[in-house]
């Protein structure tokens, strides 16, 4: 799933890592991160589905930037499925900022509900 995600938000046109970056990057990036998950259990044990949430974090230099990448990944991920990906269905929308050496780097997070194969 992880590598699935962040190959499809490539398109958006910057990088995308899991769990932020190393070192300083140019603006704009995205960073994802698992928030939560959970097995899905039958009656004959594990099978093989998780659901969990992750939090996709749209980093740029200007509050339009940063909002015109959310909107680009809420198209590419809102309803998606394919590969392992069963479905994503957008759970929630938060506009912040962040500082950085005196610099404000807009970010526009959202949460989303994936069901993936494990």
């Amino acid at each position: 799933m992880e590598e699935h995600l962040r190959t499809l938000l490539l398109a958006l046109g910057c990088p995308v890592t899991w769990d932020g970056f190393r070192r300083a990057k140019a603006l704009p990036y995205v960073v994802l991160t698992t928030v939560s998950g959970r097995d899905l259990i039958s009656n004959d044990g594990r099978d093989g589905v998780t659901t969990g949430r992750v939090q996709v974090d749209c980093f740029a230099e200007t509050s339009e930037a940063a909002i015109s990448l959310r909107r680009a990944a809420i198209e590419l991920l809102s309803g998606y499925h394919g590969g392992p990906i069963l479905g994503a269905q957008l759970l929630s929308i938060r506009g912040l900022s962040n500082e950085k050496g005196g610099d404000v780097i807009r970010r526009q997070s959202l949460d989303f509900a994936v069901t993936y194969r494990s």
